[in-house]
């Protein structure tokens, strides 16, 4: 994900226009300057963020499912 990620970047700092890989969540008003998207640097502060984010879900997700909750 991390080599995509810069790949990603090295394309926009070309000057190329590229979909972004993570996009936040439309309630999420952090990102809704334009800079994060416009600025390559912002933009992949932005994206290694979200990319970070859903990695850690999914992490969780795959460890709840090996330990379920304890009763009480």
């Amino acid at each position: 994900r991390y080599t995509e990620l810069v790949q990603h970047t090295a394309v926009k700092f070309m000057g190329n226009a590229v979909a972004p890989l993570y996009q936040p969540d439309t309630k999420d008003r952090r990102f809704k300057e334009s800079t994060w998207e416009s600025n390559p640097w912002f933009d992949f502060i932005k994206q290694y963020y979200l990319m970070s984010g859903e990695w850690i879900k999914e992490i969780v997700e795959e460890y709840s499912k090996d330990y379920p909750p304890k009763e009480r």
